[in-house]
């Protein structure tokens, strides 16, 4: 399936679609903070010890639930079976895939 949307988006490209990726750069926003929040912790965890940062890890492991019911949400509900996401004329378009076919 993979190949199946690279080669979708080439060919998207070659015909005058611009390609979009903003629902992939959410993603990596929601990711990347998850990451930032994790690491900022384990710094300071490092740097003052538990005592001192133990209601900040508590705010930061939280934070971090949070952030990845976020990026769960997005990638089963919002991205679900996007293969292609651009513009074209001056409209968007959003090519999806529905994975579950009926098998009779």
């Amino acid at each position: 399936m993979t190949t199946t949307d690279d080669a979708l988006q080439n060919y998207m490209s070659s015909i005058g679609f611009k390609q979009s990726f903003d629902t992939n750069e959410i993603k990596l926003v929601i990711g990347y903070s998850s990451v930032v929040m994790a690491g900022a912790t384990f710094i300071l965890d490092y740097k003052f010890g538990w005592e001192e940062t133990k209601h900040f890890t508590l705010l930061t492991v939280v934070i971090y639930f949070l952030l990845n019911s976020l990026y769960t949400y997005w990638i089963y509900f919002v991205e679900k079976d996007i293969v292609f996401e651009g513009r074209y004329g001056g409209h968007d378009v959003c090519l999806q895939v529905n994975m579950l076919a009926n098998i009779d």
